[in-house]
């Protein structure tokens, strides 16, 4: 499969298609149009096999651009991917945050996660 290929069934996957999008490129690079973009990627890439080959073939900073979307590219253990990205809707509780840097443990936590193990903290030296 080529990468314009993949990106023509990502897009369809998401119900949208070349006419959906905007501009393609990156903010270093700057924009191109959705043309230039798929004179250039109709082609193949992927991983070859050698060890000192496992890197993305894809331009890791790429995006593809739609009015309140976007596609990201991902790599993993030698994988390529698009993400479909959306502009995230505003909560309607509105919360004022307690932290939102966890200082408490080595794990990962959402915000919800950091608010309440400072509350926790908070209600402990009460």
């Amino acid at each position: 499969m080529t990468l314009l290929e993949e990106t023509l069934y990502v897009l369809k996957e998401y119900k949208k298609s070349p006419a959906d999008v905007k501009w393609c490129g990156s903010k270093a690079f700057g924009w191109f149009t959705w043309d230039e973009f798929a004179s250039v990627a109709d082609k193949e890439y992927g991983f070859c096999g050698l060890i000192e080959d496992a890197h993305p073939k894809v331009a890791t900073d790429l995006v593809i651009v739609g009015d309140d979307w976007w596609l990201e590219r991902y790599t993993c253990h030698e994988k390529e991917w698009w993400e479909f990205k959306t502009l995230p809707e505003k909560p309607e509780k509105h919360r004022y945050p307690l932290a939102v840097i966890n200082v408490a443990t080595n794990s990962g936590e959402t915000l919800i996660g950091i608010h309440n193990i400072v509350k926790k903290v908070l209600q402990s030296i009460k």
